[in-house]
């Protein structure tokens, strides 16, 4: 009888612990794949008052990943966010990646609105930072390479370097 109640919460064990290691993983898949947008309000008296309301939308470390089918589901997701400017921060391929991975986003993004990037070092390591900054560029992307542009909305400026 005991042998019995020992075998029942060894299987009872064995499928808590797959439970959780299923689980476990498709956690680890929805947080890869998931296009998960966060919003921050940035208060400062040094912002010139024509900039109250002014959106930006901050993408970053995609590493070649796809998010819907020529990235449709990142593009409605910084759509929806109607941003003012977009600013990519980085790290868009990396070693395993190819330029065209990333040509959804260079033809999309521009045309949501103006859009800036600044390389990451994953671009640098897979030495594809000027075919790259090449590709953005046709495609209306604003490289900042050590540069700066003026930003200008009602008479009033910000600088964004890069």
């Amino acid at each position: 009888m005991a042998k019995g109640r020992r075998r029942r919460r060894g299987c009872l064990t064995a499928l808590v612990l797959v439970f959780l290691f299923i689980a476990g993983a498709l956690y680890l898949y929805w947080d890869n794949n998931a296009v998960v947008t966060e919003e921050f309000t940035f208060e400062s008296s040094a912002l010139p008052d024509a900039f109250d309301g002014f959106r930006i939308v901050q993408l970053s470390d995609v590493h070649d990943k796809q998010f819907g089918k020529n990235d449709s589901l990142l593009l409605e997701a910084v759509g929806k966010a109607d941003p003012d400017i977009i600013v990519v921060t980085g790290d868009l391929l990396d070693e395993r990646g190819s330029i065209d991975d990333i040509l959804p986003l260079a033809e999309g993004l521009p045309k949501i609105a103006p859009t800036y990037y600044i390389t990451g070092n994953h671009e640098w390591s897979a030495k594809i930072v000027d075919s790259l900054t090449d590709t953005l560029e046709a495609n209306g992307v604003t490289c900042l390479k050590n540069d700066y542009v003026d930003i200008e909305k009602g008479g009033e400026h910000i600088v964004l370097a890069g």
